[in-house]
C-alpha cells in the first residue's frame, strides 16, 4: 500500500471523519491536534458534516476521493447513515478503499449491516466502537492511537474509558457527589431554572453556548439548575439513566418541585427515553412525569451548530432538525397542552 508507506516515513496519518447528525466536526478536529502534539504523528484530519455534503456535490466528491487513498475513514451517525444523501457512493468507496474504514451508529441492527466495511479483527472492531459510544477526549484519542499502531505494523486493542458526564454543570465545573453544595449556594429569594444540557458538551468541552445560556438566564436575575443528562443513550448500555431518575435528582427535593421553570436544549424527547408503556411517540399520560411530578413549564430551546450559517439560510431548519427539535417535542406532549 504506496500510500500508507509514505505516511510512516512522514509520520502522518491521513484520517477522514464524516459527520451524520453525530459528533461536532470542530471537536474532533480539536482532538486530533493535541493527539497529534503528544504523540508526534500528525494526524491530518479531513472533516465533513452530511449538511454540507448533502448540499455541494463537489465537496462530496472530494470527500470520495479522500476516502480513497485514507488511512482510516470513519462515519459516525446518530441512526441511519441514509441521511446522508447518496451514502451508497460512500459505501461503495470504503469498500474498495485500501484504509481501514469504520461505520459506527447508535443503533446496533445498523452497526451489523455495516461491519464487513472493517478490514481488522472482531476484538477491535468492538473496541473501536465502545470508544465511540462512550465518547470524549479520551476514547477519541485511542482511535487515533489504534490506527497509529496499526500503521506500524502493531497489534493493539483499545481500552475504552467510562467518563462521568451527568450532573450539575456550572463556569466549566462538574457537580456530582458534591451537587448539594452547589443547590445550598441558589438565593432561595429568587426563582430557579433548570436547564437540561447534553451531556456531549462535557465530554468534549464545548461550554461556550451552555455558559452564554447560563449567564443570560442569571443576569435576569434568576438562580439556574444546569445539568448534564444525554437521552440519546439506548437502554442496556452501562451509561444508559432514565430522564426521570436524572431530572428528579436534582429538581425534586422532598417531592417538592425546586425550579420554576425547566429549559430543555436536547433534541429529541426527555419522555420517550423513561417510558416503559405506549407505543410509538404515544407517552401514556401516567409515565408523562414532565407533568406528573413537575409540573413546571417546560420550554425547548432549538440548537444549530453554527448560528450565522442557519440565520442565512432561506430553508431554516435541516428536515431532521424540524423533526427532533420542533415536532417531536409538541407530539409526544413534552411541550404545549
Amino acid at each position: 500500500m504506496f500510500y500508507t508507506l509514505e505516511v510512516n516515513r512522514l509520520s502522518r496519518l491521513k484520517v477522514v471523519f464524516v459527520s451524520i447528525q453525530s459528533v461536532g466536526i470542530d471537536a474532533i478536529k480539536n482532538i486530533a491536534d493535541s493527539y497529534s502534539t503528544i504523540s508526534g504523528t500528525e494526524i491530518g484530519l479531513f472533516g465533513y458534516s452530511y449538511g454540507e455534503l448533502n448540499d455541494d456535490k463537489l465537496l462530496f466528491r472530494e470527500m470520495l476521493h479522500n476516502v480513497s487513498n485514507a488511512d482510516l475513514t470513519i462515519v459516525r451517525c446518530m441512526s441511519d447513515p441514509d441521511n446522508l444523501k447518496r451514502f451508497s457512493l460512500l459505501e461503495e468507496e470504503m469498500r474498495n478503499a485500501n484504509g481501514y474504514c469504520i461505520v459506527h451508529t447508535g443503533n446496533a441492527d445498523i452497526r451489523a449491516i455495516y461491519r464487513p466495511l472493517f478490514k481488522g479483527t472482531d476484538d477491535e472492531y468492538f473496541a473501536l466502537c465502545k470508544c465511540m459510544t462512550l465518547k470524549g477526549d479520551e476514547n477519541e484519542k485511542l482511535v487515533f492511537r489504534w490506527i497509529e499502531e496499526r500503521s506500524k505494523g502493531n497489534d493493539f486493542i483499545p481500552e475504552p474509558v467510562v467518563v462521568p458526564c451527568t450532573g450539575i454543570y456550572h463556569s466549566g465545573r462538574l457537580y456530582r457527589e458534591d451537587a448539594c453544595d452547589y443547590l445550598l449556594s441558589l438565593d432561595p429569594s429568587r426563582p430557579t431554572v433548570g436547564i437540561v444540557l447534553d451531556s456531549n458538551l462535557w465530554l468534549y468541552q464545548e461550554f461556550a453556548s451552555a455558559d452564554a445560556l447560563i449567564a443570560d438566564i442569571e443576569e435576569r436575575g434568576m438562580n439556574t439548575i444546569p445539568i448534564l443528562f444525554s437521552n440519546m443513550v439506548s437502554k442496556g448500555h452501562e451509561l444508559y439513566r432514565n430522564s426521570e431518575e436524572a431530572l428528579t435528582e436534582y429538581f425534586v427535593d422532598d417531592g417538592r418541585t425546586m425550579v420554576d421553570a425547566i429549559v430543555v436544549t436536547n433534541g429529541f424527547s426527555l419522555l420517550v427515553n423513561s417510558k416503559t408503556g405506549g407505543t410509538g411517540l404515544v407517552t401514556p399520560e401516567e409515565e408523562n412525569y414532565l407533568r406528573r411530578r413537575l409540573n413546571v413549564p417546560m420550554i425547548h430551546i432549538m440548537t444549530v451548530r453554527n448560528f450565522s450559517e442557519f440565520s442565512e439560510d432561506v430553508r431554516g431548519l435541516e428536515k431532521s432538525d424540524l423533526f427532533t427539535q420542533v415536532v417531536w417535542p409538541e407530539v409526544i406532549i413534552q411541550i404545549g397542552r
